[in-house]
């Protein structure tokens, strides 16, 4: 992703652990990019769920009343939605691995 340290995938993996799965920013943190878990927060989530309208235009913006995770929600699922069936054997109910590959097609102008 342009102007981002960490790649399309990998932030839509973030958005599906924090929105689907409803995990603290810190597993998030730990789980995409700091294995410690040291940290009790993440910025880039925040910015990542903020810009997910800009960084994927095929996503849908939220509505005004909506809560970052309810806005993290709805972009991952839409990303979940672009991955093909045979991405890495995922499965129909793995919305968290499906945003990872649909992320990824997405930002290649899949």
């Amino acid at each position: 992703m342009p102007r981002r340290h960490f790649s399309a995938s990998a932030i839509g993996l973030a958005l599906a652990l924090f929105g689907l799965l409803g995990a603290a920013a810190r597993r998030v943190r730990a789980r995409v990019a700091d294995p410690t878990g040291l940290h009790w927060s993440w910025p880039a989530l925040r910015r990542w769920v903020d810009a997910a309208p800009v960084l994927w235009p095929r996503i849908r913006p939220s509505p005004d009343d909506a809560t970052r995770r309810q806005r993290a929600a709805r972009a991952a699922s839409t990303l979940a939605s672009f991955a093909l069936p045979d991405d890495a054997g995922a499965d129909a109910g793995d919305l968290p691995t499906l945003a990872f590959f649909g992320a990824a097609r997405t930002a290649h102008g899949g």
